[in-house]
């Protein structure tokens, strides 16, 4: 029990990693993923799924997606993740975001889960 405590008590007191960049792919034109690269993290699992959060202008932290970690770089431990799902009402955001506006980007956090209302949604997939 100490070590799954000590365990936890560790991964809490790592910090999320930045959102460095913003990338859309295309394919014949069309839009086909929007990928985020964040920093070296070590909180991250490959295949995983995340949470993508925005606060918003009343400092409120708000899920706006639900994304999946396609690479971790073992050159330099970034994290790549594509968007899987955008929450209604939040196409905005990620419009904004696709432009790699850095106000957006900064007030984004990429978290290493999602909320358990969204387990379904791994059924689904």
């Amino acid at each position: 029990m100490y070590i799954l405590s000590k365990t936890f008590y560790d991964i809490s007191k790592k910090k999320l990693p930045a959102l460095l960049h913003v990338r859309v792919n295309h394919t014949k034109g069309r839009t086909k993923d929007i990928q985020l690269l964040l920093g070296k993290s070590e909180l991250f699992i490959f295949n995983s799924l995340v949470s993508i959060n925005y606060t918003d202008e009343e400092d409120y932290e708000i899920l706006i997606g639900i994304g999946i970690v396609d690479n971790i770089r073992e050159s330099d431990g970034k994290v790549q993740v594509t968007v899987v799902k955008i929450i209604n009402g939040y196409e905005a955001v990620f419009d904004t975001l696709k432009r790699n506006a850095p106000k957006i980007r900064e007030k984004v956090a990429v978290k290493p889960n999602i909320p358990a209302d969204y387990y379904d949604y791994i059924d689904r997939r």
